[in-house]
């Protein structure tokens, strides 16, 4: 398994530091990194908006648990740090040095998404779905471009964050379902 997962990685890794896709695979690094996810605090302070969002927090901080433990069980070294004539393309910045398996980035942005699917299907189009999960692939992808993960560190990131964003969107759509029936018998 290991030797298809270099070989795809290698096919997928960049080599020019100063490309466009390096620069783009660093923006769509930072998106996807949990930093973005402080953007949703000040939401916290409209009374209408501050049930999602604290939803959404729970979702993305549950995730980067999971993803911090699993990392330390495995221990998967980073492509850059343990195969030859790879470098991270992180240029001035400091690439990670944690563990590599599972992708963080691929856990928390198709966690995010899926949660947002899940949580809201009826009132997410099919281009906003498209866009959500083709936001969340190109994170992921960016990881392997920069030399900071395997393809199948991203790929069981992204499975792990599918299953817990679905969990809790399912789980949160239900509760408010429940809530909102109690309040319409209640009314009446």
């Amino acid at each position: 398994m290991f030797g298809i997962d270099e070989a795809i990685f290698r096919a997928l890794h960049g080599e020019n530091p100063h490309s466009v896709l390096t620069y783009l695979s660093l923006l769509l690094t930072a998106v996807g990194s949990g930093f973005t996810t402080l953007v949703a605090i000040p939401l916290l302070l409209r009374a209408r908006s501050r049930p999602f969002i604290a939803e959404l927090v729970l979702v993305v901080v549950v995730v980067a648990v999971v993803v911090f433990a699993v990392k330390a069980g495995v221990g998967r070294t980073r492509p850059y740090l343990s195969l030859p004539h790879v470098h991270a393309m992180y240029m001035m910045f400091q690439p990670p040095t944690d563990h590599s398996f599972p992708s963080g980035h691929a856990a928390g942005s198709f966690s995010t998404a899926t949660f947002l699917v899940f949580r809201w299907p009826g009132q997410l189009g099919v281009r906003s779905r498209v866009g959500l999960f083709a936001l969340a692939t190109a994170i992921g992808l960016s990881r392997i471009y920069l030399g900071v993960h395997y393809p199948s560190d991203v790929a069981s990131g992204a499975l792990l964050g599918f299953a817990f964003g679905a969990a809790f969107g399912l789980g949160f759509r239900r509760r408010a379902a429940r809530i909102a029936e109690a309040s319409r018998e209640i009314g009446s």
